[in-house]
Order: structure tokens, then C-alpha cells, then sequence
């Protein structure tokens, strides 16, 4: 079997029938790829609408579980999955038409580890005009490390990437269950081990973004889960950054970047912890290992998305330990919140 699409599921009764039309909407036979759906304990209708799909179509199997989350269940899905090469897929995205043939044909023929290729975020589901080429181009093969330290076409995500399940299995890859930020740490891990790895410049997936989205919800809750993926994946960049000894050009390109982007997630911990009403000593506790990796204060932000003027207020204030020590302190993160929201 060339390939096992991995979905997992819950509350998606909205959603999942774009997501598999997307995925059996392609020109391959039905006995080349299966579509793995593990749903996570749905309320709704998710499951019962899955069903009917697997009644019509031999390749789509349906598991059940309770609310394990997505990570747990997308590692339950991996060892499940039969096909050479991996694609995880969120139940809200779709793919384009008629687009896994050829990457496939591309995966195979040049025995890629890697091949990956655009996403495009969308606020509205509806049908794309990209018409996929019958014919790709040849596409030039690099290295991950190579890929990671370019970084123009890098995504955290998992769902913008096929990945060969040998390489996966045999370097022990699997998502951390626990860390909200687990796509992040998977896709690093794959790109840094990976020898054979291109990139397709064509928009393959369509990422739905729903304002529930965890990433976007400033709920106590959701706040403090960031926090905890944000500190994790700052210690699994700094140990990378650590473990570059040799100082050739393309580790010091891969320090410059993940220097990067660790100040990037550093500013999204400050900007949480204004948020957060975690008790102080907590907060105090996140200051001192950003301090101990010598990430605060922040040297400065690189980042077009951090552009607006409240973004350089707020870098004023916490780049001033002893103020954003103080403001916290006196619970002052809901003024610094408002200010954020300008």
C-alpha cells in the first residue's frame, strides 16, 4: 500500500465530509492509500457520518476512542497505518484535487524521506480553483537540516508533509502526548534526521481556522496548556542549539534560526504569562528558565506578524524585568492584555 491518510476526529460533524471528499477526490485507485479516522469520543454526529463514508468506500476505516487528544490518538493512527508513506490530516482541512498521485510518484521516484509543500490558511470552506499539474517538475533534493536552516517554506504543522513510515519508525518519532506544541517538536525531529527530503511550491492543503482554535483562545485553561507546550519546545530548540558543536556555515544558519525562533515563542510565553492567573511563584518559575536559556530579555523580535505598535510597547515592558516583574506581581495582566488587543 503507497500511503495511509491519518485523521483524527472529534465534534467534526461540520467538517468531515469536506475532509474526506477532499482526500477521495484523487486519482489514485482506492486500493493504493487508505484513510484512517480515529474519532475521540464525538458528541455529535461525526461518527455516524464517517460510517456512511466507510459503507461506500472499502479504504476508510473508522476507530473509536475517549477523549485521549489528538496527539495520543494521531500515534495510535501511526501504528496502525500500512501504507509506505504517512499523512496526517486535521478533520476541519482538505487537499486539493487530483494532487496524490503525484506526489507519490515523486515521493517514490526519488526516494524521498520528505516531500513536502504549501498550505494556505482559509476562513471560509469552499471549493479551491488549484488545479493540480499532471506533470511536476523536478524538484531539487536536500537535506532536512538544509530545509530547517533555509527556512522560508518551514511550517510547524504536520499536515503540510508526506512522510516515509520506515524512516518515521526506525528513527522512533512519535508526537509528545502531553505538549500542546507536540506538531512542532514531530516536525523538527523528522527534518533533522531526514537525508532526502523537497518541496513542492504548490498549495496541497487548506487549513480551516475556527476562532475556537487553541491557538487563539485566551480562556485560563488554554492559556496555561500554551505556556506548558511553549517552555517544552523552547528546551527541545535550546538542546538542538546545543548540540551544534561544529560552527560549518549550515550549523550556524541552523543556530540563527532556531534563535529565531525561540524568541518568537519567548515573546508568546511573556504575552501569556500577562494573561495567565497562574500564582506568581509559578510565573516567577517560567522568568528564571527563559533567564536560565538565556532567552530573557529578549534581544530583540524578528517577525512581520509582530509589527503593530502595541507589539513594541509590550516589548518595552518586558524587557524590563523589574517593571514586568512588578506589573505581574499586582496582577496587572489584564491592562497589559487590553493593550495587546489594540
Amino acid at each position: 500500500m503507497r500511503l495511509s491518510i491519518l485523521i483524527s476526529m472529534y465534534n467534526a460533524q461540520d467538517h468531515i465530509a469536506i475532509c474526506l471528499d477532499s482526500v477521495l477526490n484523487q486519482n489514485i485507485p482506492l486500493e493504493d492509500y487508505e484513510i484512517l479516522v480515529v474519532d475521540d469520543g464525538s458528541e455529535d454526529q461525526s461518527v455516524n457520518l464517517v460510517r456512511d463514508y466507510a459503507v461506500s468506500y472499502s479504504n476508510i476505516k473508522l476507530y473509536s476512542s475517549q477523549n485521549k487528544g489528538v496527539y495520543a490518538q494521531r500515534n495510535f493512527l501511526m501504528r496502525e497505518a500500512r501504507g509506505n508513506y504517512l499523512y496526517h490530516l486535521d478533520a476541519d482541512d482538505y487537499i486539493v484535487k487530483d494532487c496524490l498521485a503525484q506526489l507519490l510518484n515523486t515521493a517514490e521516484g526519488d526516494n524521498l524521506e520528505i516531500i513536502s509543500f504549501g498550505s494556505q490558511i482559509i476562513k471560509e470552506r469552499r471549493n479551491q480553483d488549484t488545479i493540480f499539474p499532471e506533470l511536476l517538475e523536478k524538484l531539487e533534493v536536500s537535506t532536512g537540516k538544509k530545509m530547517l536552516a533555509q527556512e522560508n517554506n518551514i511550517r510547524y504543522e504536520a499536515w503540510w508533509f508526506l512522510v516515509k513510515t520506515s524512516f518515521l519508525k526506525e528513527e522512533g518519532i512519535w508526537f509528545a502526548a502531553d505538549n500542546y506544541l507536540a506538531d512542532v517538536n514531530f516536525t523538527y525531529q523528522l527534518f533533522w534526521k531526514a537525508k532526502r527530503v523537497s518541496f513542492l511550491n504548490l498549495n496541497v492543503h487548506y487549513y480551516y481556522q475556527t476562532e475556537n482554535s487553541l491557538m487563539r483562545d485566551d480562556n485560563d485553561n488554554s492559556v496555561n496548556n500554551r505556556l506548558n507546550g511553549y517552555i517544552q519546545t523552547l528546551i527541545f530548540f535550546h538542546e538542538l542549539c546545543k548540540s551544534l558543536n561544529s560552527d560549518d556555515q549550515l550549523n550556524l544558519n541552523l543556530k540563527k534560526t532556531l534563535k529565531r525562533r525561540m524568541t518568537v515563542l519567548t515573546y508568546q510565553v511573556l504575552l501569556d504569562l500577562s494573561k495567565t492567573r497562574l500564582k506568581l511563584k509559578s510565573k516567577e518559575q517560567i522568568l528564571g528558565k527563559l533567564k536560565e536559556m538565556k532567552l530573557y530579555p529578549i534581544d530583540r523580535l524578528i517577525n512581520s506578524d509582530f509589527n503593530k505598535f502595541s507589539h513594541s510597547l509590550l516589548m518595552k515592558i518586558f524587557n524590563k524585568p523589574l517593571v514586568f516583574s512588578f506589573l505581574l506581581r499586582v496582577r496587572f495582566f489584564r491592562i497589559v492584555y487590553l493593550v495587546h488587543r489594540l
